[in-house]
């Protein structure tokens, strides 16, 4: 339910984009956040890094991993610092993250069984990490952050 409240926000705020001044563009995450990096900051080894470019205000990078013998994904989007208010009212189970930036929830999905962590730097970026092992996510935006 929360994944499904989570998108409907994104696709209304994108619809909405045209009626309201651009956004910032939106960067390249691949290249601000090598993967070379996330795989280092998790003891894995990086298998691939592929750059997403959803809409002019919101990117992705896909990071996929390998650790202990088994592939794992992780994937770090950038979007405008405005709309982390928004998208908390609509995550049912946010848990306030301490220590991630100026603000940050945690969030676990059902359906797909993959933790979040939703985290902003006021007037600069918000960066949402998804993966497997909640330490790990929390790492990786650490790492994402520091690169806004």
């Amino acid at each position: 339910m929360a994944a499904a409240r989570h998108a409907a926000l994104l696709c209304a705020l994108a619809l909405a984009a045209p009626a309201v001044a651009a956004g910032p563009e939106a960067p390249d995450v691949c290249a601000l956040v090598p993967g070379a990096d996330v795989a280092a900051r998790v003891g894995a080894t990086l298998v691939a890094a592929r750059s997403v470019k959803a809409e002019p205000t919101r990117s992705r990078c896909v990071y996929r991993v390998r650790k202990d013998g088994a592939e794992r994904a992780f994937v770090v989007w950038w979007m405008p610092a405005d709309e982390f208010d928004g998208l908390r009212a609509v995550t049912d189970d946010a848990k306030s993250a301490r220590g991630v930036g100026d603000a940050a929830y945690s969030k676990y999905d059902r359906d797909t069984r993959r933790h979040g962590i939703v985290a902003v730097r006021r007037n600069r970026a918000l960066v949402e990490v998804t993966g497997e092992d909640p330490a790990e996510i929390r790492e990786i935006a650490l790492l994402a952050l520091g690169r806004y």
